[in-house]
């Protein structure tokens, strides 16, 4: 709990990037990279998404999307044909690997 959370009326514990997978990009580069969750979510922590996702139940919005986990959506994403992942090194981005994307 911090000085500034202290303020606020509802505070939602999140996961750390430990506990969730995700996608990374650099700044001033052109890479990205995938992180998996290493340890479980601490407590009662939630990431982003499934908070999103929690919210979109609440709001009666039945959409698929906000029942997919974030490895789903990352496997949807890299599932569409782009010219930027062209030549990327599939098995090194697979393996948690930083990869370049190719910018023409």
């Amino acid at each position: 709990m911090t000085d500034t959370a202290r303020y606020a009326d509802i505070v939602l514990p999140s996961t750390s990037s430990l506990e969730h997978s995700d996608l990374y990009r650099s700044y001033g580069h052109y890479c990205v990279q995938r992180a998996r969750a290493v340890i479980p979510p601490v407590g009662e922590s939630k990431s982003n998404r499934e908070v999103f996702g929690f919210l979109a139940e609440a709001m009666k919005f039945n959409e698929p999307f906000f029942n997919q986990t974030a490895d789903d959506l990352i496997e949807h994403l890299f599932s569409i044909p782009s010219p930027i992942r062209e030549g990327m090194d599939e098995k090194a981005f697979s393996a948690g690997k930083a990869v370049e994307l190719r910018f023409r």
